[in-house]
């Protein structure tokens, strides 16, 4: 079994993303016997079974040292040429398109991780016309994948449930379900909590 990760919310100095994907690379190499890639921008190309592979990108200005692969054919192809059984997105940008194109051609489940609410972050930044716009559009994409996964934080008072946390996820699971305007698609609430660095607990 090759479960490869793919996103461009990586950097050698990003936070939430990165160490989820950290986390759960470290966890599946000493627990199971399942083989993960992580598909990330890099400084340069290097395709890495069962490790840290990357595509070479331009540094993004004023950001977490993260970098932008522009071109999509790239992706594609080397999402295809780690022969995955099951791939993870993490973002709604060129990564998404490339492994849903991959996941069709290769008859692969294929899911997404919802890390944040981007049509609401994109209305604050440029008006709810250009919000409501992604919105639409990440209703389209998501609703060709096989399942989404969707977080809430256990991390101090910045959003952690006052609810029992059963309740929680499952209020999440709508929440995102409705975001998405998917009814038939699976959706699953992710609890995250972490305890220090490098240690973070996931509960679904």
């Amino acid at each position: 079994m090759h479960v490869v990760d793919t996103t461009v919310f990586y950097s050698p100095t990003s936070g939430g993303v990165k160490r989820y994907l950290s986390a759960k690379h470290a966890w599946l190499t000493e627990h199971t016997h399942i083989t993960h890639t992580l598909l990330v921008p890099g400084e340069r190309t290097q395709l890495n079974r069962g490790a840290v592979s990357t595509l070479r990108g331009w540094r993004v200005p004023g950001t977490f040292n993260y970098r932008l692969p522009l071109d999509p054919f790239r992706w594609n192809s080397a999402l295809h040429e780690l022969e995955p059984d099951l791939i993870e997105v993490g973002d709604a940008f060129h990564p998404a398109w490339a492994a849903w194109r991959v996941a069709q051609r290769r008859g692969i489940p294929l899911a997404a991780f919802y890390h944040s609410n981007l049509p609401q972050l994109v209305e604050r930044r440029y008006g709810p016309m250009t919000g409501n716009a992604f919105a639409h559009y990440v209703r389209w994409l998501y609703q060709r994948f096989d399942l989404v996964f969707g977080t809430i934080s256990l991390d101090g008072d910045r959003a952690a449930p006052t609810v029992p946390l059963d309740a929680a996820l499952r209020a999440r699971t709508r929440q995102v379900t409705d975001a998405l305007g998917a009814e038939g698609l699976r959706v699953v609430a992710v609890a995250v909590k972490t305890l220090a660095p490098g240690q973070t607990v996931y509960s679904v």
